[in-house]
């Protein structure tokens, strides 16, 4: 067994997996705004920039940009916090709870293409890989 050889192969099919099935829709889940769009939702619909930060791993700059970009789309609001008027909150509006149940709807969708694809034996197998992979990588991160 090259091990190699086959970390080579996985990487190119991850990367033709994203170009030919995903078109960016499932990653954008994962990252930038869908991601925060996500984490706010999950965290009863505010937080503060610095929680954002830290759960994408990114810097407080980074987000930032994230912010502003969707305060202008009119996914989120800001908001001086009551209790300490140094700290900002932001808060998911309509139009971006909105906007993410559509991206997650079609993201959804994409995923259940797969599924159907590759039929239930398949599909059962895939998961319990994914899912090992996740709980061996949360545990080293």
């Amino acid at each position: 067994m090259d091990v190699g050889k086959m970390a080579e192969d996985l990487l190119k099919m991850r990367l033709d997996y994203l170009r030919a099935v995903d078109n960016g829709d499932i990653a954008r889940l994962a990252r930038g705004e869908l991601f925060v769009l996500n984490f706010l939702e999950e965290r009863g619909g505010s937080a503060y920039p610095g929680e954002i930060s830290e759960a994408m791993q990114v810097s407080t700059a980074r987000v930032a940009a994230i912010l502003r970009s969707m305060k202008n789309k009119g996914w989120i609001e800001r908001h001086t916090d009551e209790s300490d008027s140094r700290y900002i909150s932001v808060t998911i509006t309509v139009r971006g709870k909105e906007e993410f149940a559509e991206k997650s709807l079609e993201a959804l969708s994409k995923m259940r293409e797969i599924l159907d694809f590759l039929g239930e034996e398949d599909s059962a197998e895939l998961l319990r890989i994914q899912k090992r992979i996740i709980d061996e990588y949360k545990h080293k991160y």
